[in-house]
């Protein structure tokens, strides 16, 4: 996917870092708009928490450092949130054109594979009114059977790469993971978010109105964070983890307007 993504853009600006560059700020620009649109629908934000969320990530260290690399991430980012809200629109919906580009996305990083076979569930529990009426089950098991075959491969090369020593996390894929969301991940650190991000994520999921959707961005996210952690390095936390964050950071928006108001009205 990052030939087919990348592939005629490097033909037309050439091989170059900052050609690059310039391309992932603007796939950049997209991800954050569709993002801020994508968390804004879900979450039914009102105008308040829309521009506190819109703040968020226009400012965000990780985001800025992210999409200003070179990196072959924001493509299969952009397809992924995209396609999520497709889904997540009034129907009809176009599922089939939200499918293609979930392939797109699974296809670009093996992290945003593993990502993608959750989001049937994701649908399932933040829409189950919707899933019960339009039933996209089948849709839904050409899209995991299709994914799965990239999530499988991937597996392979790891353990062929963790046979050879390569990949020395590999072993421990689920220890690994658990590093990642707890001590590693770019919501710990603020290097790259702000602080108190993972307490107001937390508080955000409980005191929003849709818990389930609430949820199931959180299983999402985690299982995106966590696939990152069989081979990451800090250099590569701003490239790897700026999709999960992106669909962490409306909660953060959430739990910080809910927090204030709380202290407001106790003050």
């Amino acid at each position: 996917s990052s030939l087919f993504s990348y592939g005629p853009l490097l033909w037309l600006g050439g091989v170059d870092h900052c050609w690059i560059q310039w391309v992932n700020r603007l796939l950049g620009l997209g991800c954050l708009a569709v993002a801020w649109d994508l968390g804004r629908m879900v979450f039914r934000m009102d105008k308040r928490t829309s521009w506190l969320y819109a703040l968020l990530l226009v400012t965000m260290p990780l985001l800025v450092r992210g999409f200003t690399s070179e990196a072959i991430s924001p493509f299969p980012t952009l397809c992924l949130l995209v396609g999520l809200r497709i889904l997540s629109q009034p129907a009809p919906r176009d599922l089939g054109a939200a499918c293609i580009l979930f392939v797109c996305a699974a296809m670009g990083r093996p992290e945003i594979a593993a990502a993608v076979v959750f989001v049937p569930l994701w649908f399932f529990v933040t829409y189950p009114k919707r899933t019960r009426e339009e039933a996209p089950w089948l849709v839904f098991g050409a899209l995991i059977l299709v994914v799965a075959l990239q999530v499988a491969r991937t597996l392979m090369v790891t353990e062929d790469m963790a046979g050879r020593e390569a990949l020395p996390l590999a072993s421990n894929p689920l220890g690994a993971a658990f590093h990642v969301l707890t001590l590693k991940s770019a919501h710990a650190s603020i290097d790259y978010t702000p602080l108190g991000f993972t307490p107001l994520l937390l508080l955000g999921a409980w005191m929003s109105g849709r818990r389930r959707a609430a949820f199931a961005f959180l299983i999402v996210a985690a299982v995106w964070l966590g696939a990152t952690g069989v081979d990451l390095v800090r250099v590569s936390i701003p490239r790897l983890h700026l999709g999960p964050i992106l669909l962490m950071t409306p909660l953060v928006a959430l739990g910080a307007l809910g927090l204030y108001d709380k202290a407001k009205i106790r003050g």
